[in-house]
């Protein structure tokens, strides 16, 4: 069975986005992107050296609905909270 290329893939049946995806889909920039992601307000996942976006959190993002709360981000901010770096 050959290779999909993602542009064969319609948007409503892919099941993540790159973040230059989700930057043209939202008008935001990739950088913004990564703010968000580092803030915990928008949920991401590694896949090799590649930062994807899960549908369902772009929808959560877009439809202003909270991400689960991560272990990661739990930690992240309560390091801030004690003044680590």
């Amino acid at each position: 069975m050959p290779h999909a290329r993602v542009a064969d893939v319609p948007i409503e049946h892919r099941a993540a986005f790159s973040l230059a995806e989700v930057a043209g889909l939202t008008g935001l920039s990739i950088s913004g992107l990564y703010l968000l992601i580092g803030r915990g307000q928008l949920r991401s996942i590694r896949v090799g050296g590649r930062r994807l976006v899960p549908r369902e959190a772009l929808e959560e993002l877009l439809t202003n609905r909270k991400p689960p709360v991560s272990v990661a981000a739990t930690l992240s901010t309560k390091r801030k909270q004690e003044g680590a770096p």
